[in-house]
């Protein structure tokens, strides 16, 4: 059966993760067939990646180790559960020459960006990264620990990452809208500001209206005091005029009887 032409299907209550590569460099084994049980069954304990191992249980391991790169595949077809695990056959170098020619035609075939954050060029490199964990893996299994540790630690900085992305870009839409709505606020305070001025603007026009024309009317008091102080003082010096003759005629008059 091709690789292609297998379904994955809920078995029973418990559905089969479906696969979300787009890609399947990793190479598996000829599917067989399964029992229920070895499906859902009780699993084992996850293998320690960190711990050596030694040349004694080195073959045993390594089955773990191949199901640590990618976890058994299993469906169900016409009522007969069959169950699919990473291949442990060796790969030879022309192999690996064509899994390097596929690796480009993928990433043209998938229009994956050459630079920058791309997810699609993150799943297939990932693809082909547990292929060469895998292989690796079959000549030195402590090896093959070393590349999933790397691995996992890897995929646990990215996931990190796009936590810290997802925040900062939640905090920056946060930080928006308060900047947005700061600015509403800043302008419905720069239009009351606005609409005061143009009360004082048209308060200062009818103060300096008011000056004006209180300096007019004062200039028109002061030219009536200055006219009619001018008109007294013309009086007086014309009554003065008037009564100096008149006390020269009398002073001559006077030496005239004498």
């Amino acid at each position: 059966m091709d690789d292609s032409d297998i379904e994955e299907k809920k078995v029973g209550k418990s559905p089969i993760k479906k696969r979300a590569l787009i890609t399947n460099f990793l190479k598996w084994s000829a599917p067989s067939m399964a029992r229920k049980d070895e499906i859902y069954g009780r699993t084992k304990a996850p293998l320690n990646i960190e711990r050596p191992i030694s040349l004694e249980t080195k073959c045993g391991e390594l089955r773990e180790v191949l199901n640590c790169i990618r976890p058994p595949r299993a469906w169900c077809e016409d009522g007969v559960y069959w169950r699919q695990d990473v291949s442990d056959e060796p790969t030879t170098r022309p192999e690996v020459l064509a899994l390097a020619e596929a690796l480009d035609e993928a990433i043209i075939q998938s229009n994956a960006r050459e630079t920058g954050l791309c997810e699609l060029r993150e799943v297939i490199y990932a693809d082909i990264f547990d292929e060469l964990i895998r292989q690796v893996a079959i000549n030195c299994i402590e090896r093959g620990l070393l590349l999933l540790r790397i691995r996992n630690e890897a995929e646990d900085s990215i996931i990190s990452f796009r936590r810290l992305y997802s925040s900062s870009l939640a905090y920056g839409v946060r930080k928006t809208l308060e900047a947005d709505k700061d600015m509403i606020l800043l302008k419905e305070e720069v239009e009351k500001i606005s609409g005061e001025k143009a009360i004082l603007e048209e308060e200062l026009q009818n103060v300096r209206f008011t000056i004006a024309e209180k300096e007019r009317e004062l200039a028109e008091r002061m030219e009536e005091i200055q006219t009619k102080h001018k008109n007294q003082l013309d009086l007086l010096t014309e009554l003065q005029t008037n009564l100096k003759y008149q006390l020269l005629s009398i002073t001559s008059l006077n030496k005239n009887k004498t």
